[in-house]
């Protein structure tokens, strides 16, 4: 397989002296110690302490390989910034290509493979929740709905008067005036009452 090399986000660290490109990094600017934990990948040469490094988090970057690397292998690096095949310490990629001792290797970069049975990292939906030495329940959230019981009903306006609806003095019939008629309020055109319907499918599924 062809190299990869698809570099995802990125941060800015200080040299801690010269370095060079295509090698995992710590967050102190160094190599990270032998199986030791990196912050992630440059790929460039950094010639002096101080200088500015980009430094690749995660995506599929290229690493230079110390002995052969196996598609697939989890690698972990060295104290020279190298991808070596993970015997002990952190994983910190999976390996895409096949390489030899000294060429470049597409590694898959991810959170040390021990953080999942370490940390208990759990998968859920598009979060990841850190358990550590607690215990995390997960549970499906559901947005609010209105009820959808059998027979519910939209309450009606109550009557807010003072003294209720006899409140209204009598008439007599001979001062009363002719009522006018009521006026029809246009009612709900069939888009509205097919795009009501639609709504309640939605939040109200069949029981």
């Amino acid at each position: 397989m062809a190299l990869i090399n698809k570099p995802g986000q990125t941060i800015t660290v200080s040299a801690s002296a010269a370095r060079s490109a295509h090698r995992f990094v710590d967050i102190s600017g160094g190599y990270p110690a032998a199986s030791g934990d990196a912050v992630g990948v440059i790929q460039s040469d950094y010639a002096a302490s101080g200088d500015k490094m980009t430094v690749v988090t995660n995506g599929i970057v290229p690493i230079v390989a110390d002995g052969s690397i196996t598609a697939g292998a989890w690698v972990q690096a060295t104290s020279a910034g190298k991808a070596i095949t993970q015997t002990t310490g952190f994983g910190v990629g999976r390996a895409l290509t096949s390489a030899g001792d000294g060429e470049l290797v597409s590694v898959q970069l991810a959170l040390p493979k021990e953080a999942y049975s370490t940390y208990g990292i759990v998968a859920f939906g598009s979060a990841v929740l850190v358990a550590g030495t607690k215990t995390v329940a997960t549970t499906a959230i559901r947005p609010a709905t209105r009820s959808c019981s059998p027979g519910s009903s939209r309450a009606e306006p109550s009557d807010t008067s003072p003294s209720g609806p006899s409140s209204t003095p009598h008439r007599s019939s001979s001062t009363r005036t002719p009522r006018s008629k009521p006026r029809r309020l246009p009612g709900p055109s069939s888009a509205d009452r097919a795009d009501r319907k639609q709504q309640e499918n939605r939040t109200c599924p069949p029981q």
